[in-house]
C-alpha cells in the first residue's frame, strides 16, 4: 500500500509543468538582468545597480530570497519567456512581452531621456525640438529616444558609444547638448567626477515606466501581485529613499 501511495506521489509530480513545479512558496527565485548602469549592473561579481537593490529588499521583506545572473539583454527575454528565470528586472511592458511575462501594476523605476548641456551654457530648452535645430547633440548610437526625436531628421544628432563619451564631449565643445537616460547621465557624470559642471534641461524628451517581469512559464504570475502591493509599500519608506541616494538619482 505504502509503495502504491508513493509511486502515485511521483506520478503526480511528474505531471505538473515544470515552471509551475518551480513556483513553490519559499523557493530561491532566479532572477536576470543586463548591464545598465545604475539601474542594473555587476560589482565585483554581485548584481548591483539601485533597480537590484529595491528588487532584493522588497522580496526579502516578503519573505523570498533570490539568486541574480547578469546576461546579455535577449538572453535575459528567452530565459523569462522559457521559464528558466523567474524574473527579468527591469523592462517595458508592451503587448508582445504581456504575452510570456506578468507585470506588477507598481513600477520599479521610470526611465526619463533628458536633454544636458554644459554648466555654464547659456542654452534653453522649452519642449519644442525645432528649437534646438542647427546644434549639434550627441546620442547614443542605435538607441530609441521616443518617436517625436527620433523622427526628428532637422536635429544634427552625433552618435556616441555611452554616457561617458557624450559628457566628454558637452564639456569640450564637441556637442552643444546632448540626450540621455538621466539617470545614467547623472550617475555617469558624479562617477567622472563633473556632476557640478553639468546642466540637465526640462522637459524630458522621452519617459517610460519599467517594470518587474516575472515569468508565466515559471507560474510567477500571483507572485508579480504580491510584489507589486508589497512595492507600493516599500516606496513609503526611508529605506527606499536611501538606495536612490546612494546611486545619485533620488532628484
Amino acid at each position: 500500500m505504502r509503495r502504491i501511495a508513493c509511486l502515485a506521489l511521483w506520478a503526480a509530480l511528474l505531471a505538473v509543468p515544470a515552471g509551475i513545479a518551480g513556483a513553490a512558496q519559499g523557493a530561491k527565485l532566479d532572477v536576470v538582468y543586463t548591464r545598465w548602469f545604475p539601474y542594473t549592473y555587476t560589482d565585483n561579481g554581485t548584481a548591483a545597480g539601485f533597480e537590484v537593490d529595491i528588487l532584493r529588499q522588497v522580496l526579502r521583506g516578503m519573505g523570498r530570497e533570490a539568486s541574480f545572473t547578469e546576461l546579455p539583454w535577449k538572453r535575459c527575454l528567452a530565459s523569462l519567456a522559457q521559464g528558466r528565470a523567474d524574473l527579468l528586472v527591469s523592462l517595458l511592458r508592451t503587448p508582445e512581452r504581456e504575452r510570456f511575462a506578468a507585470f506588477p501594476d507598481e513600477p520599479i523605476s521610470v526611465s526619463r531621456t533628458v536633454l544636458f548641456t554644459a554648466a555654464d551654457s547659456g542654452l534653453r530648452y522649452d519642449g519644442d525640438l525645432k528649437s534646438l535645430a542647427g546644434r549639434k547633440i550627441g546620442v547614443i548610437l542605435g538607441f530609441s529616444y521616443g518617436e517625436a526625436f527620433d523622427r526628428a531628421d532637422f536635429l544634427d544628432k552625433d552618435p556616441a558609444v555611452d554616457a561617458d563619451t557624450l559628457i566628454r564631449r558637452v564639456l569640450h565643445g564637441h556637442n552643444a547638448l546632448a540626450a540621455e537616460n538621466e539617470c545614467v547621465a547623472k550617475a555617469s557624470a558624479i562617477r567622472l567626477g563633473v556632476r557640478d559642471r553639468l546642466r540637465f534641461l526640462e522637459p524630458p524628451i522621452h519617459e517610460q515606466k519599467l517594470y518587474v517581469g516575472f515569468s508565466r512559464a515559471a507560474g510567477r504570475q500571483g507572485l508579480a501581485e504580491e510584489f507589486s502591493r508589497a512595492l507600493a509599500g516599500f516606496k513609503a519608506t526611508p529605506a527606499y529613499a536611501e538606495i536612490l541616494r546612494r546611486y545619485g538619482v533620488a532628484d
